[in-house]
């Protein structure tokens, strides 16, 4: 799998060569590399904007009590400038994710009950985005969000993510 990992990414990374940059009207898929599994779909309204949805799916937890995550995410990032293969972006997006819960029998009353977590978020994010070819490109970033879950108050948290992109 690693092998075949490796050529994928390889292919991808010699498919053009020079200095690369967002173009516009180009389409890519996206995929986070660390934090959720997601994967999505990005646009380049102009060379400096690009807007994206993503979704996702996960499984944590352990063994005998895993839960599942389903997460649904729409944003924009805004290019700054490139200099030589990188480039600066500052965005925000929106997301909505939802876990299912686990079955909890209570011995007391001989029931059993579940409750779902649901999580919406408004995010800020300011990072870079590092071109090996016109078509295939690298981004991390810091993110701000306000969140809240199902009820409870309003929450700000911050995260770090790393994903990739291919255009065509």
């Amino acid at each position: 799998m690693k092998k075949f990992l490796g050529l994928f990414l390889a292919i991808f990374l010699v498919s053009s060569t020079g200095l690369s940059q967002l173009k516009q009207g180009a389409w890519g898929v996206t995929s986070d590399i660390t934090g959720s599994s997601s994967l999505g779909v990005a646009y380049a309204l102009m060379s400096n904007l690009r807007l994206g949805v993503n979704v996702g799916f996960g499984v944590s937890g352990p063994s005998g009590s895993k839960s599942t995550t389903f997460l649904v995410g729409a944003g924009g990032w805004y290019y700054m400038g490139t200099t030589e293969n990188v480039s600066a972006f500052m965005g925000g997006g929106l997301s909505f994710s939802s876990t299912p819960g686990t079955p909890v029998f209570d011995p007391v009353t001989l029931t059993t009950s579940t409750s779902s977590v649901s999580t919406f978020g408004a995010a800020g994010q300011f990072g870079a985005e590092y071109w090996f070819s016109q078509k295939f490109s690298a981004h991390g970033f810091l993110q701000f969000m306000f969140q809240t879950a199902s009820g409870a108050g309003l929450t700000l948290a911050t995260s770090t993510g790393t994903g990739l992109t291919w255009y065509f």
